[in-house]
């Protein structure tokens, strides 16, 4: 199975990600081995932008790391600044498009707090959280709002690596792999 390895690496993972015990990995582990291996399925009619003029739209055939972030929550806001920094380190790793989805009516209650922070990634304004609702993930499972997505749109790890150094380790690790054709 083409996934087999990565599966693993993700059961693993759910240690790291839950850091639970007992009854708690097995759920952990049921979770993620619910999300990996499912099709994504991206929501139309998003408006895509970011804080300047310049909007180029990622690509539909490389690995993409797909970021949700409520923007509707001023606390969730503040992950904009550790995602810059994540974000730089990701991509480094390989090829990689990471696509913000953020929760927001409009672009415009977001965009002064982005460029104030100096933010410069495309996003989409997703008012409805489709790109959760689409795929079955819950708005209060946080852990479940970052997920990497292979060229045929399959989820290959989900989980956040905000302030999980094992996670955003294994994310390096996968995209490396996945880029270099393995």
């Amino acid at each position: 199975m083409k996934y087999a390895g990565v599966i693993v690496g993700v059961l693993l993972s759910s240690v790291f990600v839950f850091s639970c015990k007992g009854d708690l990995e097995n759920q952990a582990r049921d979770v993620v081995s619910h999300y990996v291996g499912k099709t994504v399925v991206f929501p139309d009619g998003l408006q895509y932008r970011n804080v300047s003029d310049t909007i180029c739209l990622p690509s539909q055939n490389r690995l993409k790391l797909i970021v949700y972030i409520n923007g509707e929550c001023g606390a969730c806001m503040e992950q904009f600044v550790q995602w810059s920094r994540i974000t730089e380190q990701i991509t480094h790793e390989g090829a990689v498009d990471v696509v913000f989805y953020v929760r927001a009516m409009d672009s415009y209650a977001i965009v002064p707090h982005l460029r104030r922070i100096n933010f410069e990634y495309s996003f989409y304004i997703d008012p409805k959280s489709d790109i959760l609702y689409l795929n079955g993930i819950s708005e209060k499972q946080p852990l479940l709002h970052t997920f990497l997505v292979d060229g045929d749109n399959r989820m290959v790890l989900v989980g956040s690596p905000i302030d999980n150094a094992q996670m955003l380790a294994l994310y390096k690790q996968q995209i490396h792999r996945l880029s270099q054709g393995g």
